[in-house]
């Protein structure tokens, strides 16, 4: 698969993970996840790893939120600077 944005996007959809980018940085979450359980990217190949895992989380039977807490080392949070 080429490693284009929406190349990663439909790949994503199709296990049940929304991406979302804004500027350099991917978003990636469960379909009507709350913030919690996002996690932030500056890379695609990165985003596509963690967005499978948690696309696979439906088969370990957890929780979003368990399924984050129980993988947050693995998880990358990226928090954007307030605007004034």
């Amino acid at each position: 698969m080429e490693l284009t944005y929406r190349a990663v996007q439909e790949r994503l959809r199709a296990v049940g993970v929304v991406m979302s980018k804004r500027g350099d940085v991917v978003r990636i979450n469960f379909f009507g996840g709350l913030e919690d359980t996002a996690s932030y990217f500056t890379s695609l190949r990165e985003a596509l790893d963690m967005g499978l895992q948690m696309g696979n989380r439906a088969n370990s039977g957890l929780s979003p939120t368990k399924w984050v807490q129980s993988n947050t080392s693995e998880v990358k949070r990226y928090r954007p600077r307030q605007r004034p």
